[in-house]
This record gives structure tokens, sequence and C-alpha cells, in this order.
């Protein structure tokens, strides 16, 4: 938007902070996946001996830090047995169905409750472009709704941008909005998960 932002400006720098781990949550949300890299630390799994394979909780998967099962029954203390990755070892992974298929010829591990347990990381170590592009503008939304408060109690609005003052009207800071809003539908839909709160762009 070609303007700087501080402590004592409108909106203030910690603002924008707080609006940019906002965005990112409802864009997580919003998507059911996450575009920054994470951990999940023993996440644990019913098995079927039948079906050979589990589905993680989070997806993408990134990678496997740790899949081990329990040995003993139920009632008896775990002991918890390593499995190795690989072709030739003791399971593969589906990276995108964030899917682990368990080689029952290596391992006999018996049908149970919670018996598998998983550490691992998911979610994406780049972010698309288009999110990137995303959340800059449901940020820069969210300035103009200052902005559009401002013009509200003070109209034309000053918007000074190095040494020239610009005047904006209520209509033109709307005008952006609504310029915006079609943006955000547009890359929503673009990944398929359409999620828009039209209450607080038609306020």
């Amino acid at each position: 938007m070609g303007e700087s932002y501080d402590t004592t400006s409108t909106p203030t720098s910690t603002m924008i902070s707080t609006w940019i781990d906002e965005v990112s949550a409802e864009i997580d949300l919003s998507t059911q996946t996450s575009f920054t890299v994470n951990t999940t630390t023993d996440e644990y799994h019913d098995y079927n001996s039948d079906q050979n394979y589990i589905i993680l909780n989070n997806s993408p998967l990134i990678a496997i830090t740790t899949l081990a099962y329990n040995s003993q029954p139920l009632g008896v203390s775990a002991t918890w047995v390593s499995l190795t990755s690989g072709e030739a070892n003791d399971y593969l992974t589906y990276l995108s169905q964030a899917r682990i298929r368990i080689h029952s010829d290596n391992y006999s591990i018996p049908s149970g409750y919670k018996n598998i347990k998983v550490t691992y990381t998911w979610g994406r170590s780049t972010v698309p472009k288009t999110i990137q592009k995303l959340a800059t503008i449901m940020v820069c939304e969210r300035i103009l709704d200052q902005k559009m408060k401002q013009v509200r109690k003070k109209s034309p609005l000053d918007m000074t941008i190095g040494e020239t003052t610009i005047r904006h009207s209520f209509a033109s800071v709307k005008a952006q909005k609504e310029v915006f809003f079609e943006e955000v539908k547009r890359i929503y839909s673009s990944h398929g998960k359409l999620k828009v709160y039209m209450d607080k762009w038609n306020e």
C-alpha cells in the first residue's frame, strides 16, 4: 500500500503483526492444512493387520522421524519396537496422502488399540506464492478497515506517502476493499476451499 507503520501509526505495527498471525491461522483452518513446517510428537494409532497401513492426522507429510509399534498385548507395559523406512525395510510413506504402509511380511504386528506411535514433520517448507499473496491481501483488507473508520470520522482521509499527500474518500477506500474481496475469492477458489466471511466485507 506504499505506507510505513510504527507504534504510533493507524493501524500500529503491533496490530499488523497480530493480523498477520491471525490471517495465517485463518488460511490454515480454511484449507485444512498448514503452510509452515510442523512437528507432531507421539501420535498414536490403532492398527488393523488386514489393512497394513495407517493415515496420519496431518498432511501433507514431510518426513517420519520415528515409527514404532507396541509388541505387548493390552494390560501389559508397552515395549516399543522401532521400524525402519524403505522398500527393503519395514514401511513406505506416501507424502501427499500422509499415509504409511507397513510391510506385514517383515513384521507380524498384531491388531490393537494405540499400538502404533509416530513422530513426524508435516506441512510445507516453502509457502506457495498464491498463499503469500492471499495473506498479504487479507492483511491489507484489515488495514483498509481501519482507514474506512478514519474516513467516517474525517472525510476525506489524508494519506502521506513520502512527500506526497493523497486525499482518499470513503468511496475510494471501499472500492479498493471490493477489489481485494474479489481477489481473495479467486485465490480461495483456485485452492478448492472457498471460505469467505461475507459479514466483515459488507460492513
